[in-house]
Formats: C-alpha cells, structure tokens, sequence
C-alpha cells in the first residue's frame, strides 16, 4: 500500500486530492496566487463592514442636510432611498467595474495576457451591489428616522 498511486496513499510530492483540498492556485503574471475559499469570504465580510461604517459615518456628518430635507417635506422613504443609492451605486458598481478595468490595463501595459473569466468580470458588480446595498441597510434607516426639528438644533 505504500506510496502506490490509487492505493490510498500518496508520495511525497504527489499533490492532495479529495474534498479536503479545496485550494485553487491562479496564474498571475509570472507567479502563482493561490487562496482558499474562507478567506474571499472573510475579505467580503470585512468589505462590507467598511461600507457599513463608511455610510454611517455619511449619515452622522450630514444630519443637518438630513433634517432640512425632511423639513422641506422629504419622507423616510425618500431619505433612506438616497443613501441605498449612494452605497449600492458607488461602492457595489463604481467600485468593482473600476477593478476589473484595472487588472485588464495592468495586463495590457505590462503585456501578460489577463485570465479572468468573462462571468466573473459580469458577475463582479452585481455581487458588489448587492453586498452594498445589504450593508447601507441599517444607516440608509437610521438616516430616516433623524426627526427634522431635532437634527436642526444640532
């Protein structure tokens, strides 16, 4: 049984094979990149968490503006409208078509040949818009809920 391949074992320099080994290695240029798949989830976790801060951060700077247009008859819904858009629309697909531009001009002006598959370039901003507009949630609320006298005090 030892060693044998198709026996159960392998040799030393015989690569892993299985379930277990969910590692995918990616041709970069002349080295190898190579990630596991918790890791993309982790980053897009983390990704999004910074779009959460980033856009409640936006609220709280801007409740003044927030309680002016309120006053001048915006409703929650209008409000909270506004700064969806501006997470999901900014983040999600200026964000990643800006990132598939980019490794295709890095490709093209250091003439390696870019291997990305076409349904990822599709699929990148649609992800991204949709993780945007998931973490703008709770601040596009917490934006509707500022009371119009209140935040013009402030």
């Amino acid at each position: 049984m030892g060693g044998c391949p198709g026996r159960g074992r392998r040799t030393a320099g015989e690569p892993r094979r299985g379930a277990a080994d969910t590692r995918r290695t990616v041709r970069a240029g002349p080295a190898r990149v190579s990630a596991e798949p918790p890791e993309r989830g982790f980053a897009a976790l983390k990704a999004a968490a910074g779009v959460a801060a980033t856009t409640l951060a936006a609220v709280l700077e801007r409740t003044g503006e927030i309680g002016l247009r309120r006053a001048l008859g915006a409703r929650r819904r209008h409000v909270s409208a506004q700064f969806l858009a501006e997470s999901g629309a900014l983040g999600g697909l200026v964000g990643t078509s800006l990132g598939a531009v980019t490794v295709v001009t890095v490709a093209a002006v250091r003439d390696w040949t870019p291997v990305v598959h076409p349904g990822t370039v599709a699929a990148a901003p649609v992800i991204g818009l949709l993780t945007d507009v998931v973490a703008g949630l709770h601040p596009s609320w917490r934006a509707s809920t500022i009371e119009p006298a209140e935040s013009l005090r402030r």
